[in-house]
């Protein structure tokens, strides 16, 4: 279960160093910087269609969460951090033979986007569970738990503590509602430790 959302008072998070990280496993780790919950990016642009198998009330295509800007061939990525109704959290965790992924974005109190997952380093398609909600048309919270994500810069934006990924959730419920939700999400600066249990 994602951690609940942390205050920008919170203390700093670990993280391993980008050296460490490359080689995959945390025994190996042998520098550390700190990542403070403020330094956190992201850019997320989170659609709601129909899709294939949802049902006749769901909207034809409508976004539910924007934050920042992939931009385009004349304007550069825009990047948000926490702050201003804005709250950017993520973490990328090397565990065995790949990693924990991790990512809350919201926007004021209504509208949220929170995926996690573990990551084999295949080169495939992986398996991650995502929850978008929203308070605009068509509101509610859109779950799946076997969400399909498409790492698009593979291991090596992986362990330099981010990721980029296209994720597709095709039976995402609502209640009663089924929709297929989707995201094409961006984050870096990431932590790359579990949060220490109080």
């Amino acid at each position: 279960m994602p951690p609940q959302s942390q205050s920008s008072s919170s203390p700093p998070l670990l993280r391993v160093g980008t050296y460490a990280c490359i080689l995959g496993t945390l025994s190996a780790c042998t520098s550390y910087e700190v990542i403070d919950v403020r330094d956190q990016e992201g850019i997320v642009d989170a659609l709601i269609s129909r899709g294939p198998n949802g049902s006749a009330t769901c909207p034809g295509r409508a976004q539910l969460l924007g934050v920042g800007s992939f931009g385009t061939a004349e304007e550069p990525e825009l990047f948000e951090s926490s702050g201003n109704g804005t709250s950017v959290q993520c973490r990328v965790v090397p565990e065995g033979g790949g990693y924990y992924v991790e990512a809350q974005t919201a926007m004021g109190r209504t509208d949220s986007l929170s995926m996690a997952g573990r990551v084999v380093l295949t080169g495939q398609a992986q398996t991650v569970s995502m929850v978008l909600s929203s308070e605009g048309f068509p509101g509610g919270r859109y779950e799946q738990t076997d969400c399909t994500a498409t790492f698009l810069d593979g291991i090596v934006g992986l362990s330099m503590g981010g990721f980029r990924a296209d994720i597709t959730c095709p039976m995402a419920r609502h209640g009663a509602l089924t929709c297929q939700t989707s995201a094409r999400v961006s984050f870096r600066n990431c932590a790359s430790s579990r949060p220490v249990s109080p």
